[in-house]
């Protein structure tokens, strides 16, 4: 196994415990309902920079999920072990939350490095589904982006 899918995997499991500590609604080992628990789902969240001249960027990426029950608290998007967001290139994270539903819309948070960066899309894959969630645009300030589903 390479090291960066065992990287991956130990942040998937870090989250997890984090959200099982944090709420009650999670009980230990595999999730399952109970009576009133929310389940853990994992949400697959793929984010495609922009194949243009200078498109990738070394600020920062904040993402929230927003769905029929609810929204995810901003996640920070970055891979410890790659360059995320570079010209061309789709970085992937994993994130586990509680069932949001039917995701509606995302709100990405830029934090420039003194640069821009040009997004084409984000994707969410979740419980069988995915929900693109297109842009192509330059993302040139320090704010959030809201952008539904397409």
């Amino acid at each position: 196994m390479n090291r960066q899918l065992v990287h991956r995997a130990l942040a998937c499991l870090a989250v997890a415990a984090a959200l099982t500590a944090a709420s009650p609604a999670y009980a230990a080992g595999t999730p399952h309902r109970s009576a009133g628990a929310r389940v853990a789902v994992h949400y697959v969240v793929s984010v495609k920079t922009s194949d243009r001249d200078w498109a990738g960027t070394d600020g920062d990426v904040w993402l929230t999920i927003n769905g029929t029950n609810g929204s995810t608290s901003p996640i920070y998007l970055d891979n410890e072990s790659r360059d995320d967001f570079e010209r061309g290139n789709t970085d992937y994270f994993d994130v586990w939350w509680t069932d949001l539903g039917t995701v509606t819309s995302i709100d990405i948070y830029f934090n420039p490095a003194g640069d821009s960066w040009a997004m084409d899309w984000t994707k969410i894959a979740y419980s069988g589904r995915t929900d693109t969630f297109p842009y192509y645009y330059w993302v040139v300030e320090n704010g959030t982006t809201h952008i539904g589903a397409a």
